[in-house]
C-alpha cells in the first residue's frame, strides 16, 4: 500500500489579517521529493511535516505533527492525485493545537493501495476580543424606552434569591442592563441596545461569536443578539443569533458561557456590528436584575 503525504498551511500570504482564500491545485505543485519515511509535496505555502506511521495493533496509521498554539488542523485524502483539494474527503476537521506542542492522533488504516493526505493549518484571526477591564471597548448604547440602560461598570446587583457582583471569572468590570440604581433592577419598559464597535468581514467566508453572560429577567422579557448594517443599524438577519433563556426558577444568575456562534452568510464581505437587545418590563416589580455580558470575541478564519 502507497501512504503519500503533501503537506500545506493556510496561513495568509496574499494580504495581512485575510483568511485563506482557495485551495492550491495540487497538480501545479512540484513532483514528491523524499522527507524521511515518507513522499511530501511542497507548496508555495509554509510546509507542515506529517510523521504517519503503523500502530501497534497492525491495522491503523498514527498521525503526528508540530502543532502552533492557537491553530487548527484539518487532515484530507484522496486516492487521485489530479483532484483540487476542494474536491478532497476530510477525514479530520478542525483539530485544536496540543498543549504540547505535538498532535498525535490514530485513523484507520485506508484499504486503497494508494492514498494521498494533506495537512491544513488554519490560524484564526482576531477581529474583536475584550473582558471589559481596561476600557468599555468602544461599545456604544441605543435606548429606546423608558427604563433602564445598558451600563459599563461593577456590577453590584442583587435580585429576590440572587445576585451579580463581578463580571465573568470574578473579574471586576462588565455590561449590565442598568447597573447604577435600584440595586442593579431594571425599570420598567427597558428597551435598549448594545452594539459592538465595526467588526471587518470584508476579506473573510468564516466567523463565530463567543462572549460571557449572566441572566435573570421575567420570561416575558427577551435578551438577544443581532446581526446589524455597521453604518445604518438595520437588520442583517430578522432572526436573532443567540437569545438568552432565562431561569424558570429564578434561582440562579451564574455567569455562563454562550458560543461560539457561527455568523450567518450575510455577515461576509462587509463592515458589520453586533447588537446585544434587551426588552424587559418586569425588573423593578418582581426583583429582576437583568441582562449582563462580558468577555467577548469574533474570530475569523
Amino acid at each position: 500500500m502507497d501512504l503519500q503525504l503533501m503537506t500545506q498551511s493556510k496561513k495568509n500570504q496574499e494580504r495581512p489579517g485575510a483568511a485563506s482564500s482557495s485551495r492550491q491545485d495540487l497538480r501545479s505543485l512540484p513532483s514528491p521529493f523524499s522527507l524521511g519515511s515518507f513522499l511530501a509535496i511542497a507548496s508555495s505555502l509554509s510546509l507542515h511535516a506529517l510523521e504517519i506511521t503503523q500502530n501497534a495493533n497492525g491495522t491503523d496509521l498514527d498521525f503526528t505533527w508540530v502543532s502552533t498554539e492557537g491553530a487548527t488542523y484539518s487532515i484530507l485524502s484522496s486516492t487521485d492525485l489530479s483532484l483540487p483539494l476542494d474536491d478532497w474527503e476530510t477525514v479530520v476537521e478542525g483539530e485544536t493545537a496540543d498543549e504540547s506542542g505535538t498532535n498525535t492522533l490514530t485513523l484507520a488504516r485506508p484499504e486503497a493501495d494508494s492514498t494521498f493526505y494533506v495537512l491544513e493549518e488554519s490560524n484564526p484571526v482576531i477581529l474583536l476580543s475584550t473582558d471589559f477591564e481596561d476600557n468599555n471597548a468602544g461599545f456604544t448604547v441605543t435606548n429606546d424606552g423608558e427604563g433602564s440602560v445598558w451600563e459599563y461598570g461593577t456590577p453590584n446587583s442583587y435580585g429576590f434569591t440572587v445576585e451579580v457582583t463581578s463580571g465573568n471569572n470574578d473579574s471586576s468590570r462588565a455590561w449590565g442592563t442598568g447597573l447604577s440604581v435600584n440595586n442593579g433592577q431594571y425599570a420598567v419598559n427597558t428597551i435598549t441596545r448594545l452594539r459592538t464597535p465595526v467588526i471587518d468581514l470584508t476579506n473573510f467566508t468564516s466567523a463565530s461569536l463567543s462572549f460571557a453572560e449572566a441572566v435573570d429577567v421575567a420570561m416575558d422579557d427577551t435578551a438577544e443578539v443581532y446581526l446589524i448594517d455597521d453604518e445604518t443599524g438595520a437588520l442583517l438577519e430578522t432572526e436573532p443569533l443567540h437569545a438568552s433563556t432565562p431561569d424558570p426558577n429564578f434561582f440562579s444568575s451564574d455567569w455562563g458561557s454562550v458560543g461560539p456562534i457561527e455568523l450567518p452568510a450575510s455577515a461576509y464581505g462587509q463592515p458589520v456590528r453586533l447588537e446585544f437587545r434587551f426588552i424587559g418590563s418586569g425588573g423593578l416589580s418582581a426583583n429582576f436584575m437583568g441582562w449582563y455580558i462580558d468577555d467577548v470575541t469574533v474570530v475569523a478564519e
